[in-house]
C-alpha cells in the first residue's frame, strides 16, 4: 500500500523502527549491536516482515542528558517527526 505522497507503509514502519533505534543507541561511537523488530502482535506481518533489516538513518541524538523521543508519522504532511529532548529540537 502506497500513500498519496509515495511512501509505502512498509517504508514508514522501517523509518519508525530506525528512529526507535536512534533512541536506544545513545550516541555516535558506541558499539552497534544487531537490532531486530520485536513482534508483539501477529498483525505486524501485514505491514512488515520481522526479518526486514532495520536501517539506522542517523545517530547522536538524545544521549545521557536526555533521550530522543518519537517517532510519529505526520500523515497529512507525509513526514516522520522525532524529538531530541536534551537539545530542545524537533527533527523532520
Amino acid at each position: 500500500m502506497t500513500a498519496k505522497n509515495g511512501i509505502s507503509r512498509r517504508h514508514a514502519i522501517g523509518m519508525a523502527a530506525a528512529t526507535a533505534g536512534l533512541a536506544m543507541c545513545g550516541g555516535v561511537g558506541r558499539a552497534q549491536t544487531a537490532k531486530r523488530i520485536e513482534q508483539l502482535d501477529p498483525a505486524l506481518d501485514k505491514i512488515i516482515s520481522v526479518s526486514e533489516p532495520i536501517q539506522e538513518l542517523a545517530a547522536g541524538f538524545g544521549g545521557p542528558l536526555g533521550p530522543s523521543e518519537g517517532p510519529v508519522w505526520w500523515k497529512e504532511g507525509g513526514y516522520l517527526l522525532f524529538s531530541d529532548i536534551h537539545n530542545n529540537k524537533r527533527m523532520k
